[in-house]
C-alpha cells in the first residue's frame, strides 16, 4: 500500500501546532477527532473528515437542459483521514484522501520527501522526476520512463533546473517497492498501521543518510536554507520587492504540479476582497498587493486557493509558497522558489563564471557598435531597432515573422548585419525577459540551421544588398553569429551583472548555439537619459 508521510520541522512539539486554519492549536471544524485503541493512544491522535459534500459544477450548466427535479440531491462526496503520531522526537502525518489540506503546510520539513527518495533509490532505478527553472518564466517538467532508468536518460539540464521531485525502486527491497517525495514520502511497502511509528522512524534514518555515490549530485549545487536568520533577511527583501511592484523581477508558480489539470481557477487575497484568475498571474497578484496596502509582515501570507471545476478547493498556499525571485546576501546568491531559500553553492556559481569566461561568448567592446538606447514607454523597444536599422548594413526584422508549417511561429531575429550577425535585442537585465531573448536565438538558429523554407523566407524580407548573404540551398551556418544585445545602465558590465540564472541561460543556449556551428557575441547597450 502507498501512504504519504509528512515529517513536521523539529520545531513543532505538539500536535495542537500542525493544523492549517484561523486558529492554529484546533484542527479544522470539519476535522473531528477518532477514539483510538489503548495501544496507539500514548503518541498518536487521528481525525477524519466524513461525508464532505459540493455540488458538482456542471450540474448548473447542464440544468437547463433537464426536467424540473431532475438534478435535485446530487452531490460530490469526500471522506479524508489524518494521522498524527511522534517518532524520535518528531511528529508526522500520514494522510489519506484529501487530509494534508488540513495540515500546515508551512510547517513541513522542506524536501523532506525528496532526500529520502535520493538517500534511498538505486541509481539505476529511477522511474520518473519533475523539475523546473529557477526564473520568473517558470517551466515545470515531469518525466516519466516505462523502465528503470538511471537519471541521464531523463536528459535534465542540471545547472537550469532543480529537481524537484524524485520516484524509483529502492535499493534494499526491504524499505519497500517504490518511493517518491519531495516535501511528503509517498513509499510503497507491506505495513500495517500498528507499525507506523517504526516506519517513520526508518524514513527519518534514511533523510538523515548520506550516499556513497554521487547519483543525485544536483541536489548539492543547490541547498536549502536552513537558518532562520538568515531566512528572515532574506524574506524581507522578497516582501520588499513585492511591495515595490517589481514584476520583472518576480513570477509565481503553482508549488506542487499534481493536480495541475484539474485547476481551473485560482483565488488569492483576503475573503471579502479576493480575486480571481484563471492562471497565476505576478501582475494581478502585484496590483492586489498596491492597492490593499499589504505590509511587509503580511503580504507573503497571502492567500492562494486552487480550485477544479466544481469549485472545491484542491490546494491552499501562500504566496511565499508560489513566488519565485532571486537575491544576493552577504556576497552570496540565494533563489527562492518552491516557498522556500536556497544558497547557490559557492563552487556551482564559479563553474558558471569560469565558463563564461572560457571564451565561448565574444564580448562585442567596441563603443557605439549598436547606437545607445534612450527610449521609453509604448514599443520603446520597436523603435529603437528601427532607428538602430538601416537598409545597406544592418537590417530590420523585428516583428517580422517567419512561420515553418509544423514549427511555431518564429521571429528570426531584431536585426541582421551585412558580417551574416543575427543580433537579439532585449531591453533591461531582468531574468523573465532573458529566458525570451536567449531562447529565441537558439530556436531561430535551429529553424535556420534546418529549414530551407525558413531561409527562403528570412530572404524575401531582406534589402538587396543583403539577400546575397543567404543561400537558401546550404544548411551551413559557417561564418554566422548569433549576438545577444542587452540594455543595461552605463555603468553594468555584461556579464558579470546578470542574474545569476540569467548567466547559467546564456551559457546553456550559448552551448547548444556553438553545436549547430554559430558564433555567439554579448553587447552591452548603454541606457541614456530618457527621450
Amino acid at each position: 500500500m502507498q501512504l504519504s508521510y509528512y515529517l513536521f520541522e523539529s520545531s513543532v512539539k505538539s500536535f495542537k501546532d500542525v493544523w492549517q486554519n484561523n486558529d492554529p492549536q484546533k484542527a479544522p471544524k470539519d476535522f473531528k477527532p477518532v477514539k483510538l485503541k489503548k495501544s496507539f493512544a500514548e503518541f498518536t491522535e487521528a481525525y477524519l473528515q466524513k461525508n464532505n459534500t459540493s455540488v458538482p459544477q456542471w450540474v448548473e450548466f447542464v440544468r437547463p437542459c433537464c426536467a424540473a427535479g431532475a438534478l435535485d440531491g446530487i452531490r460530490n462526496t469526500t471522506n479524508s483521514f489524518v494521522i498524527l503520531l511522534k517518532a524520535q522526537k518528531r511528529i508526522f502525518a500520514v494522510c489519506f484522501g484529501y487530509g494534508y489540506t488540513a495540515i500546515d503546510q508551512e510547517l513541513i520539513e522542506p524536501d523532506f520527501g525528496l532526500w529520502v527518495a535520493a538517500n534511498s533509490i538505486a541509481s539505476n532505478k529511477v522511474v520518473a522526476v519533475q523539475a523546473r527553472n529557477v526564473d520568473p518564466i517558470t517551466v515545470s517538467k515531469h518525466f516519466v520512463v516505462n523502465r528503470d532508468s538511471e537519471m541521464f536518460i531523463f536528459d535534465i539540464d542540471f545547472m537550469l533546473n532543480v529537481l524537484t521531485s524524485l520516484d524509483g525502486r529502492p535499493e534494499d527491497s526491504k524499505f519497500g517497492t517504490r518511493v517518491r517525495g519531495r516535501d511528503a514520502c509517498y513509499l510503497t511497502a507491506k505495513v500495517d498501521v500498528g507499525k507506523l511509528k517504526s516506519e517513520c522512524s526508518k524514513l527519518l534514518k534514511a533523510y538523515g543518510v548520506t550516499r556513497k555515490d554521487d547519483a543525485f549530485q544536483m541536489l548539492r549545487d543547490v541547498r536549502y536554507v536552513k537558518q532562520k536568520a538568515l531566512q528572515q533577511k532574506l524574506n524581507q527583501k522578497l516582501s520588499d520587492a513585492l511591495r515595490a511592484g517589481e514584476d520583472t523581477a518576480l513570477g509565481l508558480v503553482l508549488p506542487d504540479i499534481g493536480e495541475y489539470e484539474q485547476i481551473t481557477k485560482y483565488v488569492f487575497g483576503t475573503h471579502a476582497k479576493a480575486i480571481e484568475m484563471e492562471e497565476l498571474a505576478i501582475e494581478k497578484v502585484l496590483q492586489w498587493i498596491e492597492a490593499h496596502r499589504a505590509t511587509s509582515g503580511s503580504v507573503l501570507s497571502l492567500k492562494f486557493e486552487a480550485l477544479n471545476d466544481d469549485g472545491a478547493v484542491l490546494r491552499k498556499f501562500t504566496l511565499k509558497q508560489a513566488v519565485v525571485f532571486q537575491a544576493q546576501q552577504d556576497g552570496d546568491t540565494f533563489v527562492h522558489t518552491l516557498g522556500r531559500w536556497y544558497r547557490v553553492a559557492a563552487d556551482f556559481v564559479q563553474r558558471v563564471n569560469d565558463q563564461l569566461a572560457s571564451g565561448l561568448i565574444k564580448t562585442i567592446t567596441k563603443r557605439n557598435w549598436l547606437p545607445d538606447i534612450h527610449e521609453v514607454g509604448q514599443n520603446a523597444e520597436g523603435r529603437y531597432n528601427e532607428r538602430a536599422s538601416n537598409k545597406t548594413t544592418r537590417a530590420l526584422l523585428d516583428k517580422d515573422n517567419v512561420h515553418i508549417p509544423g514549427e511555431s511561429q518564429i521571429e528570426v531575429a531584431d536585426l541582421f548585419s551585412k558580417d551574416k550577425e543575427f543580433i537579439h535585442v532585449k531591453r533591461h537585465t531582468r531574468s523573465a525577459t532573458l529566458s525570451h531573448l536567449f531562447a529565441q536565438g537558439t530556436v531561430s538558429g535551429r529553424l535556420f540551421r534546418e529549414y530551407e523554407a525558413f531561409r527562403k523566407k528570412l530572404r524575401t524580407k531582406l534589402p538587396t544588398k543583403l539577400k546575397s548573404l543567404i543561400d537558401p540551398k546550404s544548411a551551413s551556418v559557417s561564418g554566422y553569429t548569433v549576438v545577444y544585445a542587452i540594455s543595461a545602465p552605463a555603468h553594468y558590465t555584461l556579464p558579470d551583472d546578470l542574474p545569476f540564472f540569467s548567466k547559467v541561460n546564456l551559457l546553456q543556449h550559448s552551448r547548444e548555439l556553438d553545436r549547430m556551428g554559430y558564433g555567439v557575441k554579448l553587447y552591452h547597450i548603454r541606457e541614456t537619459e530618457v527621450e
